[in-house]
């Protein structure tokens, strides 16, 4: 229960067109487990590996914050494309406070987290029900520190909307795209490295951690005292 609440609020104290590249996902997830205890760690890693889910077999633990991406696709996923993202209205010359929230679908992120908090505090649901319900915190969690996720643009008279920012071109490098997709690769400061991730691409992603946070002490972070852990383990 513990472990859970930890991951949930230190997720939301960290800093494709619909969601964030999954490299994003991971940083966020690393800074969460940077600040995690080993009791939560534990908790957090088994539960996730209580679902034997091929989908999510991955070689380190970091890759699960992508997890939710991977599967939302498939018919029988849980959380489909409209529970990434929820629409709340920014109108030009209109106070933020007098416009309420727009979601033309049943489902969104705020939802989705939600019911993954209901089930993973429930004692009857099942483990491998909340195993799957950790992998959905963990990434939609994620999901709702991209701005445009959790806003669209319209017009005072609402009739015209850029989509969370999918309708707005911007000339980025050497291509143009649209200002959400902009925002996916964290406005192109996380590098881009295959999957499966090696030991320099975690080592490159931790290291953006302390970069973003230069009033840390350097030390070496938990994440990377939990990679050795797990090493041993096995």
């Amino acid at each position: 229960m513990k472990g859970f609440t930890s991951l949930l609020a230190l997720l939301a104290l960290s800093a494709t067109a619909l969601a964030w590249s999954w490299p994003a996902h991971v940083v966020i997830y690393m800074i969460a487990r940077n600040e995690l205890g080993w009791d939560e760690l534990d908790y957090v890693d088994e539960l996730i590996e209580e679902a034997k889910d091929p989908s999510a077999n991955y070689p380190n633990v970091f890759e699960i914050a992508g997890w939710a991406d991977e599967v939302r696709s498939q018919k029988d996923a849980l959380y489909s494309t409209d529970s990434h993202f929820f629409n709340q209205l920014y109108c030009d010359g209109v106070s933020p406070k007098a416009v309420k929230a727009k979601t033309d679908y049943e489902h969104n992120v705020v939802q989705a987290v939600i019911e993954s908090l209901k089930t993973l505090k429930s004692k009857g649901s099942s483990k491998e029900n909340k195993s799957y319900m950790m992998r959905y915190l963990i990434h939609m969690v994620g999901d709702m520190h991209q701005p445009l996720h959790m806003s669209t643009r319209c017009t005072p008279n609402k009739l015209l909307c850029d989509k969370g920012g999918n309708s707005f071109l911007v000339n980025a490098g050497p291509k143009t795209q649209n200002l959400h997709a902009l925002w996916d690769q964290a406005m192109m400061e996380i590098p881009y490295s295959r999957r499966p991730l090696n030991k320099a691409s975690i080592d490159l992603y931790l290291s953006l951690i302390h970069i973003s946070e230069p009033t840390r002490p350097l030390y070496i972070s938990y994440a990377v005292f939990c990679l050795k852990k797990k090493k041993k383990k096995k």
